[in-house]
């Protein structure tokens, strides 16, 4: 599975996760609040049927507490009954036969009512009450469809939102992945020798910060493979020039040696072939300190070493090559001095390309 995958199902796992938490705790929270609201529209309208009642006592008129009362049972379907009454009269009620009766014959209210009682104060006395008995299966049901409606309403801004995190984190999750896509495959082309392979930096964050170290990685092997040419062109000459050398003095001593060749000559270019022969040694001897120095396995061998016998040993070695260029080689060492500590090969190399 691709990183963008998991990427994507991560987050869009998160967006579900966030979706639905937040739908259920807006849904629970309208339901709440309309169960809430249901009680409170009962109790506001026993308490309208209270207030309609106290001002059909203060302007003695009847009929206006009759009309309201029978209207409630009409406009209200979660309504089961809702009356007036005062010590011994019931003034109005939803059923106009049962005004005028006595409350203590009116019908027990059915079963699953909720009966709201509120004073009516006639001339500061709460002498009456109104009454109101309200069907919890209506009520109910009217609280469903609100949350029916609710729901489809939820819905439609859970699926939009599920919709639009889910393309968010496609967009998120190529965003992060492409940058590592395009570093793959520079590190493949890297790999395949091509080393002036560069990432275009457009971002601040880790992953631009990774890109810039790769390229600062690649323009550093950039360098060394620069320097690894040059080297090979310095070694290439280097080895060259002794055994072209060689060969010209070979070449010389085939063609001389159909005539006399007198006992000088033969010294003196066996002398300038073993010279050469000496430096292509310590050539190759330099290359093989090199590699061990990189490898970290470069050791030296320290024994007691007098540092004018080792010179002197160089003198000699190095007396012939010098003397072609006129140059006169000797030691001059201070009495008394004692032996060191020292890798006598490796003290005659540093002497020797010294000389």
């Amino acid at each position: 599975m691709s990183l963008k995958i998991r990427f994507s199902l991560v987050i869009g796992t998160l967006v579900l996760a966030i979706v639905g938490l937040t739908t259920g705790i807006l849904y629970w929270s309208e339901r709440n609040f309309l169960i809430a609201e249901a009680a409170s529209q009962q109790e506001e309208t026993v308490s309208a049927l209270a207030q309609v009642a106290r001002e059909s006592y203060l302007s003695q008129d009847d009929l206006m507490l009759i009309n309201y009362t029978a209207s409630l049972g009409v406009r209200l379907p979660e309504l089961s009954f809702a009356y007036v009454a005062e010590p011994g009269r019931v003034l109005a009620h939803t059923r106009r036969e049962l005004a005028g009766t006595d409350p203590q014959k009116l019908p027990e209210p059915p079963a699953g009512t909720t009966v709201v009682r509120l004073p009516v104060e006639r001339q500061g006395q709460a002498d009456a009450h109104a009454i109101g008995g309200f069907s919890r299966a209506m009520a109910a049901a009217s609280v469903e469809k609100a949350l029916r409606n609710a729901r489809r309403r939820m819905a439609v801004v859970a699926v939009s939102m599920v919709a639009g995190g889910l393309l968010a984190s496609l967009a998120l999750a190529a965003s992060l992945t492409r940058p590592i896509s395009d570093l793959a495959a520079a590190a493949s082309r890297l790999g395949q020798g091509r080393l002036d392979t560069r990432l275009e930096v457009r971002r601040s964050d880790e992953l631009g910060l990774l890109a810039s170290r790769f390229n600062e990685t690649a323009g550093k092997l950039q360098e060394l493979d620069e320097m690894k040419k040059d080297f090979v062109s310095a070694v290439t000459h280097e080895l060259k020039s002794p055994l072209a050398a060689i060969k010209s003095y070979l070449a010389l001593i085939l063609f001389e040696s159909k005539d006399k060749r007198g006992e000088d000559r033969w010294l003196e270019d066996i002398s300038a072939i073993r010279g050469h022969t000496a430096r292509l040694s310590n050539f190759v001897t330099d290359l093989l300190d090199l590699a061990k120095l990189e490898r970290g396995s470069f050791n030296l061998n320290r024994v007691p070493v007098r540092p004018e016998a080792v010179a002197e040993e160089v003198v000699e070695f190095m007396t012939p090559l010098a003397a072609q260029g006129g140059v006169a080689l000797s030691v001059e060492a201070q009495a008394g001095g004692g032996p060191i500590p020292a890798d006598p090969e490796r003290l005659r190399q540093v002497l020797i390309n010294l000389v």
